[in-house]
């Protein structure tokens, strides 16, 4: 499994997906993207990737979020549009996942996933990174404060300093060992119901979270108090 930030900042088979959410920061978020292949637009998510001066490789959705105009301009400026009706089974961003994996995508960084909507939000949080697990792909929600991973299998942290909680959305994640954290702990189980991965720190260069069975919610939180 790749470990920390840096198989983002190869842009072989690297896509970055742009949702319609809220970026407080974007100037923040922009040097933590790293290099990619494709970037598509999940709907109004290409208004952040015009805020960020990023190109637009694909625009896809019903576009009840973006001015016939801002289509017309993508268009122009080179963007691939797919157009879906709004009565749809599947959300703006669902689709532009699954154009990232028709690509044949291996690395997916999502941005604007999160703040605006709360359902959408609280969706966005599970579904697309359970997503590119089902379809082998390593992904992560990319804000300017922190990134966000889904484990199955054990993962290692390279940034030091970095506030790090840990969430079991399986029923539990077992036999988790943590090492170069702050708090350590030794073949324990975490479960659904505990709090008792959150608000750890990374101390050292490496730190791992190994574990044999169980999904981990990953959030890593770089410089946070």
């Amino acid at each position: 499994m790749p470990q920390g930030p840096h198989p983002f900042d190869w842009s072989d088979n690297h896509a970055l997906i742009a949702a319609g959410g809220i970026e407080n920061d974007p100037d923040g978020l922009l040097p933590q993207i790293g290099s990619f292949r494709w970037s598509i637009a999940a709907d109004g998510g290409y208004r952040l990737l015009e805020q960020l001066n990023l190109p637009c490789s694909f625009l896809i959705g019903d576009f009840d979020t973006l001015h016939p105009q801002e289509v017309e301009a993508a268009e122009k400026k080179g963007a691939e549009t797919h157009r879906h009706p709004r009565n749809k089974a599947k959300s703006d961003l669902e689709l532009a996942l699954d154009k990232a994996f028709e690509l044949g995508a291996k690395t997916i960084t999502l941005i604007g996933a999160l703040g605006g909507q709360w359902d959408h939000c609280v969706t966005n949080i599970v579904t697309p990174l359970s997503l590119c697990g089902e379809r082998g792909a390593w992904g992560r929600l990319l804000t300017s404060q922190a990134q966000i991973y889904l484990a199955d299998c054990s993962v290692v942290v390279e940034c030091p300093g970095s506030r790090v909680s840990l969430v079991s959305l399986s029923r539990e994640v077992a036999p988790l060992t943590l090492k170069g954290f702050e708090y350590s702990l030794e073949k324990a189980r975490l479960k659904r119901t505990q709090t008792l991965g959150l608000a750890n720190r990374a101390v050292a260069a490496r730190a791992y979270a190994e574990f044999d069975r169980g999904e981990l919610l990953v959030t890593v939180q770089r410089g946070s108090e």
